[in-house]
């Protein structure tokens, strides 16, 4: 399963989930990040998911980021989150 999410940074606009039905006009600056549900469902040792909501934050505190940095940002930090626990899903960004 693949999860969208859609961060007009100049704009403040984050859609998500079914909201991915509408259309929301894309424009210069805006960044569009595409993932697999490995990363929000990334958990750690107390059982709690990395989740849309803290990836949405990172996103909009990363978003001086280019493409590849912010990608490894994500990636490092939903680990980071997971610290010793396996890993039970891919991780893949777009």
């Amino acid at each position: 399963m693949c999860g969208a999410l859609i961060v007009a940074l100049a704009a403040g606009v984050v859609v998500r989930g079914a909201e991915m039905l509408r259309i929301v006009p894309i424009t210069t600056g805006d960044t569009v990040v595409v993932y697999s549900d490995g990363i929000p469902e990334a958990m750690n040792q107390e059982k709690a998911l990395f989740g849309e909501e803290r990836l949405t934050e990172l996103l909009l505190k990363s978003q001086h980021l280019s493409a590849v940095e912010l990608i490894d940002t994500i990636i490092s930090t939903a680990k980071a989150f997971a610290g010793r626990m396996p890993q039970s899903d891919d991780m893949t960004i777009i």
